[in-house]
């Protein structure tokens, strides 16, 4: 009960903050920057609260996804909790992303490098975040179609499903540590998500190939 509060307090946040940032935010405000980080659109400040608005469709696209994982598993809650907790993270990450914005709106920032952090880094920060701690939890996951993570290998032998979501798991945070440290200290703007992606690419590489590993081991034992 207290995650699907929090869940709700951190949906409905966005909408909070941003009508409460309309009293002192300036009628026109940057709306869109492009490749180069540099404003290339301004629109009305009402525009605003597109985002806060996307952000609750997403919310509610998990919050559905933890319904289901809920009804898939019948012996207990682990599924519906990992999707609520994975959620309530993004949530909050969220949160921390329309703040920014709305700070570059207020101040009507025209370069997005001139912002004391850089933008595209604290992205991939709090997306190395989310991976620590999906990884942490991923574990819990019981055989399912929704939750965890998930191969033709992995949805046919309970064993190697498990096997592999410690595999998973543990992974997502190794990649999730390296993508936190490269981003704050190493790698800036494109630098970084390109840096990240490599990482992902990797680590889904990592996660196939050891899911037919275990499989092809325990067919093996097996016979």
């Amino acid at each position: 009960m207290k995650i699907k509060i929090s869940y709700l307090i951190f949906m409905l946040l966005p909408f909070a903050v941003t009508g409460a940032a309309f009293i002192f935010m300036p009628d026109e405000v940057p709306m869109h920057y492009g490749i180069d980080f540099t404003v290339d659109r301004w629109g009305s400040k009402f525009e605003l609260l597109v985002i806060p608005a996307v952000f609750t469709v997403l919310a509610l696209v998990m919050l559905l996804l933890s319904k289901l994982a809920d009804k898939a598993e019948s012996e207990s809650k682990n599924n519906e909790k990992i999707v609520l907790i994975t959620g309530l993270v993004i949530l909050i990450i969220e949160n921390i992303i329309n703040l920014v914005i709305l700070y570059a709106a207020y101040n009507r920032v025209t370069d997005l490098k001139s912002l004391p952090i850089d933008f595209v880094s604290l992205i991939m920060v709090l997306f190395g975040v989310v991976f620590i701690i999906i990884g942490n939890i991923m574990p819990k996951a019981r055989l399912n179609s929704i939750v965890g993570f998930r191969t033709p290998w992995t949805m046919k032998n309970e064993t190697v499903w498990k096997k592999n979501q410690l595999f998973a798991g543990a992974l997502s945070m190794i990649v999730g540590v390296l993508i936190v440290v490269g981003s704050l200290f190493f790698f800036k703007g494109f630098a970084a998500l390109f840096y990240t992606l490599g990482l992902l690419i990797v680590m889904m590489a990592a996660d196939i190939a050891y899911s037919y590993f275990v499989m092809k081991r325990n067919k093996a034992s097996e016979e």
